[in-house]
């Protein structure tokens, strides 16, 4: 986020559909409509909300907000909006899940992220033998910094500079 030296990168590398099993991924080729996208780096964006940290708070910590959404479209067909919000905490303190019970620590600096689908059209009877149907959404989200990639050393731990 902004000018600042610390700032990183945020992109949804990919979405995709995945069976039951919560291995297999479907939908992603066939003659008909793809549900699965496994490349989204020409994917437009908008981004709906943008603050930082001298002006917001969530969960009542001061942190910087980005909010971002994109439709995905195969064949024409609309098969949802992808919303990612992500947050970047300023402070230490405890967070709480609006939909549960359960609390996070974060630290300043901590990085999460809510992803939700609008109006999601799972595959059902897709790929290639139309037999295919989705019960679960991998979204693979990559966060980069400046600096270089990190190396690992012989003792198995990464040095980060």
């Amino acid at each position: 986020f902004g000018e600042d030296l610390n700032a990183v990168s945020v992109n949804v590398k990919s979405v995709y559909q995945v069976a039951e099993d919560q291995e297999t991924r479907v939908g992603k080729s066939g003659s008909g409509t793809r549900y699965s996208f496994p490349s989204l780096s020409q994917q437009p964006y908008e981004i709906e909300y943008f603050s930082n940290e001298d002006e917001d708070t969530v969960y009542g910590l001061n942190a910087t907000q980005a909010k971002f959404s994109t439709t995905l479209q195969s064949n024409g067909q609309d098969i949802g909006t992808l919303v990612v919000d992500t947050f970047v905490f300023g402070e230490e303190g405890t967070i709480q899940s609006p939909l549960s019970s359960e609390t996070y620590d974060v630290l300043p600096g901590d990085v999460k992220f809510n992803v939700e689908l609008k109006n999601w059209t799972f595959c059902e009877g897709c790929g290639e033998n139309n037999n295919e149907t989705a019960a679960y959404v991998d979204v693979a989200i990559v966060i980069k910094g400046r600096s270089p990639k990190p190396e690992k050393e012989d003792d198995d731990e990464i040095d980060d500079g």
